[in-house]
C-alpha cells in the first residue's frame, strides 16, 4: 500500500486538504497520517472515531471539501459511521477514508472484517478504494456538487468495484422565472444554497421580509430591519410563517429544500422556489422550481417592492417578550450572545428551538449545529471542528441527552487552547421527550437524568468548570471567557416544568 498512500497523501494537499482528524492503527492509516504530517496538514487525535468526521465536517460547513477523516479497518471503521452519518444529513463535503480488508479475503483468514463498503454506500455521494487511478480531485468536486455531501475511501489492494459516478439530483428541466412585479408582499426564503452559491449576493438591498431555514442562519444579517427569522414547517403563534409569511401574497425561495425543515409547507400563495437541484429535494411545498443564477437574482431584486420593515420588527418583539418573561431561563442566556462577538454551535434539544430563534447571527460562520438532522451529541465535536477552522470564540450549547456521547472530545480543545464555551443547559432530563413521557406514565429513568457530577468528569480532561444561577453571574462568566483564548465549561440548571413549556408559542 505504501505507493498509493504516499501519492494519496500528495493528492489531498493538492486538493486544499487542511485538517485531519482520526484514530489511527498501525497500519496504511498510520503511514498516511505520517505522510500528511510530512505534507504540512495537521494531524489532530480524536478520543472516538465518530468524533472525526464530525469535526472534519465542521470545517467543511460552507460546502468546500478542506478535511479527512481517518480510521482502522473494522470496529474503527464502524465507529466513524454517526459521523459520517451526521455529514450525510447536514450536506458537508467530508472525506473519509478507513484501512481495509480486500473483500476477496475470505473471512476465515482475516480478523474483525465487515463489509464496509455495503455499510457506507448509502450515506456518501462516492465511494472508491485507493488505487494508482483514484482520482481526488474529481471525489472532491463529487462532494461540493449539490447538493454537497460527504465521500469515502477504503484502503486495500484490491480497487475493483469503485463508483464510477458521482450521485447529484441534477436531473430535470427547470421553468422560467414567473413576472414577479405583480405581487406587493413577498417574502423571501432562503435555504443553505444562498450561502455556498450566493455569499456575495447582500441580501440587504432586496427591503423585504427575509426568512432563512436554520441551516442557512447567517446568510443574512440577522440583526437587520428586514430579518423575519428561521421557517422549520412546525408552525405555532410566533413562528415566521404565522407572523410574516401568512402576511405576503408571494413566496420566493432560494434553495428551499424539503431536507432544510422538519415538515415542508404548501404555504397557499404563489411559491417560487429557485435552485440548482430537482428530483424530490421540493416535494411538500407545492412550488414552481427555477434555475437559479445571479440574473434571477438581480431580476427578482429589481421586481419587488419594500416593505415589511414594522411586520418583522413586531414580531421579533413579541417573541423576546414571550420568551425573556422569566428572568432565568435559556432565552435569556441567548439574548446575552448577541452582546459579543461568537459564533453558536447547538445540540438537538428544547433549548435548540430557543437559541435557532433568539441568536443574532451576522455571518454563515457564526452559527453551526445540526439543522437537517437534528443529531443529538454532535455539537461538541462540531464546536471543536469549527473554531480550529475559523478561530471564533465559539459557544456549543449541549442539553442533558447531547452532553455524554462526547464529552471526552473536549481534552482536545483543551490540548489545541480553542475558545469554546461548553454551556450545558439542564432541566435534569429529556425535557423534549417530557410531554410524551407524561402522557405514557414512562418510567422517569426512560426520560430522566441518573447521572451527576459532569463537571468533574470535564475538569478531569483538563478544562475549567463553573456554574451559575443567576444571568449577573452569566455575564460575569462569559466576560471573563470572551478576554481570554481558552476553553471553559459552565452548568446551568432551570426548573423543569418552566423550561419544557418554554417553547409553546414558538414551534
Amino acid at each position: 500500500m505504501r505507493p498509493h498512500v504516499v501519492q494519496l497523501a500528495e493528492d489531498l494537499k493538492n486538493a486544499g486538504i487542511q485538517y485531519a482528524f482520526g484514530v489511527t492503527g498501525g497500519g496504511a492509516s498510520l503511514q498516511l497520517i505520517t505522510e500528511l504530517e510530512k505534507k504540512g496538514i495537521n494531524y489532530i487525535p480524536v478520543a472516538h472515531e465518530a468524533a472525526a468526521p464530525i469535526m472534519a465536517g465542521a470545517t467543511c460547513a460552507d460546502g468546500t471539501m478542506r478535511a479527512v477523516a481517518i480510521s482502522i479497518k473494522g470496529p474503527g471503521f464502524v465507529n466513524m459511521i454517526p459521523g459520517i452519518t451526521l455529514n450525510y444529513f447536514e450536506a458537508r463535503p467530508a472525506l473519509s477514508i478507513s484501512e481495509a480488508y480486500d473483500p476477496s479475503i475470505k473471512i476465515a483468514k482475516v480478523h474483525k472484517k465487515v463489509d464496509q463498503q455495503s455499510i457506507v454506500k448509502s450515506l456518501v455521494k462516492q465511494y472508491t478504494r485507493l488505487s494508482e487511478k483514484t482520482d481526488i480531485a474529481q471525489l472532491k468536486e463529487c462532494a461540493e456538487l449539490e447538493v454537497p455531501g460527504p465521500v469515502h475511501i477504503d484502503m486495500c489492494n484490491d480497487p475493483a468495484e469503485s463508483d464510477e459516478v458521482c450521485k447529484s439530483s441534477q436531473d430535470k428541466k427547470f421553468e422560467e422565472l414567473s413576472d414577479l412585479k405583480q405581487y406587493k408582499q413577498p417574502v423571501l426564503i432562503l435555504g443553505s444554497l444562498a450561502a455556498r452559491k450566493f455569499s456575495d449576493t447582500n441580501w440587504s438591498e432586496f427591503k423585504i421580509p427575509i426568512c432563512t431555514t436554520a441551516a442557512a442562519k447567517g446568510v443574512i444579517n440577522e440583526t437587520g430591519d428586514y430579518a423575519g427569522g428561521v421557517v422549520t414547517g412546525e408552525i405555532k403563534e410566533l413562528s415566521p410563517e404565522s407572523t410574516i409569511v401568512a402576511q405576503a401574497d408571494c413566496v420566493i425561495a432560494i434553495g428551499l429544500r424539503c431536507n432544510e425543515v422538519v415538515k415542508p409547507t404548501d404555504y397557499e400563495k404563489p411559491t417560487f422556489i429557485l435552485d440548482v437541484v430537482s428530483g424530490d429535494m421540493h416535494d411538500g411545498f407545492n412550488a414552481t422550481e427555477i434555475l437559479a443564477n445571479k440574473e434571477n437574482i438581480e431580476t427578482i431584486k429589481n421586481s419587488v417592492t419594500s416593505w415589511g420593515k414594522e411586520l418583522c420588527e413586531t414580531s421579533r418583539t413579541n417573541i423576546l417578550k414571550e420568551t425573556l418573561k422569566n428572568p432565568w431561563m435559556p432565552a435569556a442566556i441567548f439574548n446575552e450572545l448577541n452582546k459579543h462577538d461568537v459564533a453558536l454551535t447547538l445540540d438537538t434539544g428544547i433549548f435548540c428551538t430557543v437559541g435557532e430563534t433568539l441568536f443574532q447571527a451576522k455571518t454563515s460562520s457564526d452559527f453551526i449545529g445540526s439543522a437537517q438532522g437534528r443529531f443529538m451529541g454532535t455539537a461538541i465535536p462540531t464546536a471543536i471542528g469549527h473554531a480550529l477552522h475559523t478561530k471564533k470564540h465559539t459557544v456549543c450549547v449541549v442539553g442533558d441527552g447531547g452532553i455524554m456521547p462526547y464529552v471526552s472530545e473536549i481534552a482536545t480543545a483543551v490540548e489545541k487552547k480553542l475558545p469554546i464555551l461548553f454551556i450545558l443547559m439542564s432541566d435534569g432530563g429529556y425535557g423534549a421527550c417530557a410531554p410524551s413521557a407524561a402522557k405514557l406514565n414512562a418510567p422517569e429513568h426512560a426520560y430522566e437524568r441518573t447521572y451527576q457530577n459532569i463537571e468533574k468528569i470535564v475538569e478531569g480532561v483538563g478544562c475549567p468548570a463553573k456554574s451559575a444561577a443567576n444571568m449577573t453571574d452569566v455575564e460575569t462568566i462569559m466576560q471573563d471567557w470572551r478576554s481570554g483564548n481558552t476553553p471553559l465549561y459552565l452548568e446551568l440548571h432551570f426548573e423543569k416544568n418552566l423550561y419544557r413549556s418554554m417553547t409553546q408559542k414558538l414551534r
